[in-house]
């Protein structure tokens, strides 16, 4: 939702999320976090104005707090890519939402991610073998 906002802070953001992070861990501190970015989407035909900003305050958040950030909408192919997952059958109509097929895609890419950056805390020999789901995810990228 912040995404399509007029008031957007960016300021206020960082310290709104940066304050909340902190009270997780101060709460919870062997808790894993993990930021995600938005999607591309369009609501309404509109341009979502603020998500270079939002990606911009995870990524310095993710540095300064030491959580994990993985950025979805880099990972759907970038901006604009919206077009080529709805003539794929993964995005809404309403370009603001995903199919089923859509976010079980979004969940396969999560994963992939999530094995890649676990193996390299392996030794090769150890590696874990990636999900057979890699195919269809590079057709979109």
């Amino acid at each position: 939702n912040e995404a399509y906002t007029s008031t957007f802070n960016t300021e206020k953001y960082y310290l709104s999320i940066s304050d909340y992070i902190s009270s997780i861990k101060k709460s919870l501190p062997t808790t894993s976090i993990l930021l995600t970015a938005p999607p591309d989407t369009r609501s309404k035909n509109r341009y979502p104005r603020n998500n270079d900003s939002i990606i911009s305050v995870f990524k310095n958040i993710s540095n300064a707090k030491n959580v994990a950030f993985w950025d979805l909408r880099s990972q759907m192919g970038g901006d604009g890519s919206l077009f080529k997952w709805l003539k794929s059958g993964l995005a809404s109509k309403d370009q603001l939402h995903f199919t089923k097929e859509g976010y079980e895609t979004q969940a396969k890419m999560l994963c992939e991610a999530l094995f890649i950056e676990y193996n390299k805390t392996l030794p090769p020999a150890e590696y874990i073998s990636l999900p057979i789901f890699q195919n269809h995810i590079s057709n979109l990228r």
